[in-house]
């Protein structure tokens, strides 16, 4: 069977029913936009918090997940497409920017009384619906906090934990570094080994990425390969037989 998980994203588009049904559940003002750092500055759609590739997407409002109201109802959204629509997955997209920290840092404080990571909630509810739903987690960052929080899956793509041993799979292909690649095999290894938590889902290609003939040369086919034999599960992009994403 081919399994296609729907997208959970973490920001609306400008016309989206969330955003005309409850407003409330979006940011409005912020002291942490670029160039105005510790100046409030009101919001509508306009979003400058994400800080990949410095990259700004300016028609998408942004859900407050500082707020117990909106965290209850997102945590809702898995089990109601788990239930109504038999999905037997989902994708989370940047996942890493919802570790509480990561909110705290960049929209202000949680409101009192959260102490539970958002993923614990959204994922322990779409489970009590379906046990054997599987969700994947895209992202760059935070991989032991959201392994702890139930994911079963995260992106195999991360120099930023090397200190406790996390290598990229990704990135060390990238660099061509025997001693990189083998170090990265290692914690892919380790990661099917380890008694719970989340797996490491290697990939050479995705939407977000070059081309994999660009990125890396005649060895593309070989990477191929490479990250379908050791990892369990892998990600196949369209189109990467060919080089191209």
């Amino acid at each position: 069977f081919i399994h296609i998980p729907p997208d959970e994203i973490d920001q609306r588009k400008s016309d989206d029913e969330l955003l005309r049904e409850h407003p409330g559940y979006f940011i409005y003002r912020t002291g942490n936009y670029p160039g105005k750092k510790d100046r409030e500055v009101r919001i509508l759609v306009h979003h400058g918090a994400y800080s990949y590739n410095n990259f700004v997407w300016i028609d998408t409002a942004q859900i407050d997940y500082r707020k117990k109201e909106v965290r209850a109802h997102m945590a809702s959204v898995m089990p109601y497409w788990t239930k109504n629509f038999r999905i037997d997955g989902f994708r989370i997209d940047m996942a890493n920017y919802l570790v509480n920290s990561e909110v705290e840092r960049r929209w202000g404080k949680l409101e009192a009384g959260i102490s539970e990571e958002f993923f614990e909630r959204a994922i322990r509810e779409v489970k009590k619906v379906k046990p054997s739903v599987g969700v994947i987690g895209e992202a760059y960052g935070y991989f032991d906090q959201l392994s702890e929080t139930g994911f079963d899956v995260l992106y195999d793509k991360n120099d930023g934990d090397t200190s406790k041993g996390q290598i990229g799979f990704y990135d060390a292909l990238a660099t061509g570094d025997i001693y990189r690649i083998k170090e990265a095999l290692q914690y892919i290894v380790f990661k099917k080994w380890q008694k719970g938590g989340a797996t490491a889902l290697s990939f050479i290609s995705n939407h977000d990425e070059e081309d994999p003939y660009k990125k890396f040369g005649n060895y593309y086919k070989r990477f191929m390969i490479l990250s379908s034999i050791v990892s369990s599960p892998f990600m196949m992009y369209n189109g990467q037989e060919r080089g191209i994403s």
